[in-house]
């Protein structure tokens, strides 16, 4: 393993490494020539000559490697193992001195042969030069499996010309390119490691996954079931020996099973966290391990339906006067609805009101307040709306409840809704 402070560390390895090769006075060498670690484009250059420059232009993935640690994650997020990457480093070398006394060209020749024997940062060269370096201290380059191997690189006049682009108030040194690595980063992450396998359970069958194909109220032909109603689940493979109906995250108990065929009651009463609004079905079959723990073979696809509201009552209460509020002449009130299923918090409630003398119009939609819990009663506060009898819906993320009807013939509203309505007085 190696931390993050394993590059600096291989680039102050490798420039320890090059402190030797580049002063030997005896063999014809450059006296006083110095390694460094500085941009190209650096006006502290001009100050080290002769010396060789050390400069990390950019990282590289190692191919090899880059795909051992995969996956480092369970589906539950949890780390199997610490996550790594692995680097190669691209190191561009210029070398600068004397160009009369031909000094780069003599550092240039001793740094190629001295990488060339010698391609190696030694364990002991990276623990020393961290140990050295106050703010390498905590580096662990030298503790990873693998020892970082210096190789050169060999780029063609265009890819060096390009390079040199970067930095273009400098003129051209004499420069090599090489690659150092296998440099691998941990990123600091204890893995979580699940208990080994005691036993197998091991059956065979055959797997025939349900299907729905269709939803649909028994007591709405032509609509969605409401509060209550009988959903009608149809498809093929429905029934297992040991299955489970679900609607949303809950398990509900099926009035009759057959294998095309599955009818279930919405009755809040059995089923508390059913909701107005879109809902899903599905289809679970199962078996029994050897702990006696139901497990689920197959499932059926989700299959999605929209759930209507029942409004049970609705009041007004007519508001104190707001001499403010009074200035157009209009009273405000608080309505109160009762509706069944129990409304979530987070779902939107809204208050549709159509006036019931011919040609009126239809009101504003209220939306009701923020609630902090879930509940059956919805307030809203009601202004813009003169005094009289108004038709009244509720809709709960989409799903309205229904309005009555006057089937009576010898009615004059024959056909036409008659309520529920909301008197404002």
């Amino acid at each position: 393993m190696s931390n993050f402070l394993a590059v600096a560390n291989a680039t102050a390895a490798l420039c320890e490494a090059l402190q030797g090769a580049v002063y030997s006075e005896g063999l014809g060498g450059v006296p006083g020539a110095q390694v460094t670690h500085l941009s190209p484009s650096s006006e502290q250059l001009d100050a080290v000559h002769p010396g060789v420059n050390v400069f990390l232009y950019q990282s590289v993935v190692n191919a090899a490697l880059a795909n051992d640690d995969l996956p480092t994650r369970r589906a539950d997020g949890q780390a199997m193992q610490r996550p790594r990457a692995a680097l190669y480093l691209c190191y561009l070398l210029t070398f600068h001195g004397d160009n009369g006394k031909l000094e780069p060209q003599r550092l240039y020749g001793s740094v190629t042969a001295y990488l060339h024997a010698d391609p190696v940062l030694s364990r002991s060269l990276v623990r020393q030069t961290a140990e050295r370096i106050p703010y390498l201290a905590e580096s662990d380059l030298a503790d990873q499996p693998d020892v970082v191997r210096i190789t050169p690189a060999l780029p063609s006049v265009d890819e060096l010309s390009r390079l040199w682009l970067m930095f273009p108030q400098v003129d051209y040194q004499l420069s090599a390119l090489y690659q150092a690595g296998p440099v691998l980063l941990d990123w600091p992450e204890i893995p979580t490691m699940p208990l080994p396998v005691r036993s197998m359970d091991l059956r065979t069958g055959s797997l025939r996954a349900p299907r729905i194909d269709r939803l649909s109220s028994e007591d709405r032909k032509a609509g969605w079931p409401a509060v209550g109603s009988i959903l009608v689940i149809r498809g093929e493979n429905l029934l297992a020996p040991m299955m489970e109906v679900r609607v949303g995250a809950e398990s509900v108990v099926p009035l009759s099973m057959q294998p095309g065929e599955i009818r279930l009651r919405l009755d809040p009463a059995q089923q508390p966290a059913l909701r107005a609004g879109p809902n899903t079905v599905r289809i679970l079959h199962q078996q029994s391990d050897a702990g006696g723990q139901h497990i689920t073979t197959a499932a059926s696809n989700s299959a999605s339906f929209t759930l209507l509201p029942i409004l049970e009552t609705v009041s007004a209460v007519a508001l104190p006067p707001d001499p403010a509020a009074m200035a157009g002449g209009q009273p405000a009130w608080l309505v109160t609805a009762r509706l069944q299923p129990c409304i979530g918090a987070y779902q939107v409630v809204e208050l549709l009101l159509n006036a019931t003398v011919p040609g009126g119009t239809p009101g504003p939609v209220y939306v009701a307040g923020s609630r902090v819990a879930d509940g059956n009663d919805i307030v809203f506060r009601v202004s813009g709306l003169a005094p009289g009898s108004y038709l009244v819906r509720l809709r709960v993320d989409g799903a309205e409840t229904a309005l009555d009807v006057d089937t009576d013939p010898a009615s004059p509203d024959f056909r036409r809704y008659a309520g529920p309505l909301l008197v404002l007085a």
